[in-house]
């Protein structure tokens, strides 16, 4: 049962790594450039050219190894949805089928949403991407006759191709733990091209931002933000490594990888080495463990966002101090089991508060104390001191007795 929750794990981060790590998009999905119209040769040397010129430029900025050749890919975006988007592989699949079950029975999907669809369209939405040792440039979207643009998504794919020649980072296996070493990817990657776009280009960079306010996330922007957030904050972190100690700072880091998004999001706690609870692996009899994954505070401020105020939502997850998710299957029937630990009684209390606010909110009917019925699932609420635990399942009887 280890190795299938392990195996589960392994695929779920390789389509993470896919999308998250190393690619380079425009979400939405742009209309394709109607002004590249010269032979498919020209095009490559064109594109090859400007990589070389930036990877010299990039090597110096960051004082590292460069590589002795560079591989180049043209593809097209029917590329990219068949072979990142679309899965073959019949396991990818059911792991796949598994997410979109679990983000169904936490109320973030409608119950008609397709996760295999979205993955193709995250897919279609990429411009560039490092895979492997291969730089990948979609001719749809990558213009390499506009220098000054097709420069800035050669940086930042550059920076991922200088990364993983000079540092060796293992990936981890659980999502929260993902998420937080892609920020670090993503965030060196973005500030390693916005000094080489102002040193060399003198060009100014806009940053993008965590929404901020009252309204909520839609479905897409659920998706997006789960997509894009590690970077966005990832930014930050190496921002604020950058300032401490200069690149030999943010260097330390790859050795050093953050192990939470946590320590992303709150800077201070990765330099005091906040630790997290990790929660006992526990098997329920008769029952198949589907997955079991740690998700972080950036998952639950998006859980939350869906259907509360962003800013309530990050106010809540603020004093995570680790959590443990299981989804199990029997035949017809679900369960799951959401362990999470805070700093204080107090953050519990928060967290309580907010999912209460959130089951309102998607009218669920509450049938007993702590316990709530929408539609045919059932939820409920236990709690003790600092933890705070969320169970679910298809059976009322199974919510005390799985």
């Amino acid at each position: 049962m280890q190795s299938k929750v392990r195996n589960a794990a392994i695929v779920v981060i390789l389509i993470l790594t896919a999308f998250l790590l190393v690619s380079y998009t425009r979400w939405p999905i742009e209309t394709p450039l109607s002004n590249v119209i010269s032979p498919r040769e020209t095009y490559y040397v064109q594109t090859e050219k400007l990589v070389y010129e930036v990877a010299d430029d990039l090597v110096n900025i960051r004082e590292l190894n460069g590589p002795n050749e560079i591989k180049i890919q043209i593809v097209n975006v029917e590329w990219t949805k068949e072979n990142w988007g679309r899965k073959t592989n019949q396991g990818e699949i059911n792991q796949l089928k598994i997410e979109e079950e679990i983000y169904k029975h936490l109320f973030i999907v409608p119950q008609d949403f397709d996760l295999l669809a979205q993955k193709e369209q995250e897919a279609g939405s990429i411009l560039a991407a490092l895979w492997g040792d291969t730089l990948y440039f979609v001719s749809d979207y990558f213009d390499p006759y506009n220098e000054v643009s097709a420069k800035e998504a050669i940086a930042h794919e550059v920076a991922h191709l200088l990364q993983s020649i000079n540092f060796k980072i293992e990936q981890p296996f659980k999502l929260d733990a993902t998420l937080a070493r892609g920020a670090l990817v993503e965030g060196e990657a973005e500030v390693t091209k916005t000094q080489y776009l102002e040193l060399v280009l003198n060009k100014r960079v806009d940053k993008d931002f965590f929404p901020v306010g009252n309204q909520t996330i839609s479905v897409d922007e659920f998706f997006w933000l789960k997509w894009v957030a590690p970077g966005i904050f990832g930014i930050e972190f190496v921002e604020m490594l950058y300032r401490e100690g200069g690149w030999i700072r943010v260097n330390d880091a790859f050795i050093d990888v953050p192990k939470t998004m946590e320590q992303i999001m709150h800077h201070e706690k990765y330099t005091m080495k906040e630790e997290y609870l990790d929660f006992e692996e526990e098997m329920l009899e008769d029952w198949d463990l589907e997955r079991s994954d740690r998700f972080g505070e950036l998952f639950i401020v998006l859980f939350l966002a869906r259907h509360m105020p962003v800013d309530d939502a990050r106010i809540a997850a603020q004093g995570w101090g680790g959590d443990n998710f299981d989804y199990y299957k029997k035949h017809n029937e679900y369960f799951f089991e959401w362990k999470t630990a805070w700093d204080t009684t107090t953050d519990a209390d928060q967290f309580i508060s907010a999912l209460e606010s959130l089951f309102g909110s998607i009218e669920a009917k509450e049938i007993a104390p702590k316990t709530w019925k929408i539609n045919e699932e059932y939820l409920k609420i236990k709690s003790n001191n600092w933890n705070v635990t969320i169970v679910g399942s298809s059976n009322y009887e199974t919510l005390e007795n799985p």
